[in-house]
């Protein structure tokens, strides 16, 4: 069986990822940092990016639960690997964006770990211009999200109030939140419960 293939975001997994970053927010661990990575300008091809992606993800993940649990400090109480992911490739330019949240405090450690695990992965001394790291305002979040979401369905864009774009044809996964913002995570929190009545405006808005 061949490699999935999309041409839009699907109006469930757009929703997914909205609900995910909302979710952060209302557990006050806002999603902070926004993670560009351009595989086209690395060599990865765009039958290749999405795993790439994955391997990326898996070391990030490792060394942030090894922080988390192996370091005694207090420092390192960093709480779960919060994320949000979105892969696009319009016109060619095939790259991910990576919403997520890093403890005050850890930008630039995390920000090195990084940049050596692409590297060593792309077998590359220099990534130039394919990662690009910035942060994002906690008011700013939501405007962001829209932001990498916008390769939506173009008749799903006005339900999330944003202009849809072509954002080319993607292999693989295109959209995936991490399980501490997952459906498992919401509904262990009660959060769907709690916020029952101002998410189900939100929804209804958006829909």
């Amino acid at each position: 069986m061949g490699k999935i293939q999309t041409n839009s975001i699907r109006y469930a997994s757009a929703l997914t990822a909205f609900y995910a970053a909302r979710f952060a927010r209302d557990q006050d661990r806002h999603l902070n940092t926004l993670v560009t990575l351009n595989f086209t300008t690395l060599g990865i091809t765009d039958d290749d990016a999405v795993e790439f992606f994955r391997q990326v993800k898996a070391r990030a993940a490792t060394w942030w639960r090894y922080r988390r649990e192996k370091t005694k400090s207090p420092f390192y109480n960093i709480g779960p690997f919060d994320w949000v992911m979105v892969h696009a490739n319009p016109r060619g330019s095939a790259h991910v964006h990576w919403v997520i949240r890093v403890p005050q405090g850890h930008q630039a450690e995390f920000d090195a770990m990084l940049v050596n695990r692409i590297k060593k992965l792309a077998g590359l001394e220099d990534l130039k211009t394919a990662l690009n790291i910035k942060p994002i305002p906690k008011k700013g979040v939501g405007g962001v999200m829209k932001y990498c979401l916008r390769g939506v369905n173009p008749n799903d864009g006005p339900r999330f109030f944003l202009r849809a774009a072509n954002e080319g044809t993607v292999i693989g996964r295109r959209v995936g939140v991490s399980r501490s913002l997952g459906h498992s995570a919401r509904e262990r929190a009660n959060w769907r419960k709690v916020g029952a009545k101002k998410d189900s405006r939100k929804q209804s808005q958006a829909r």
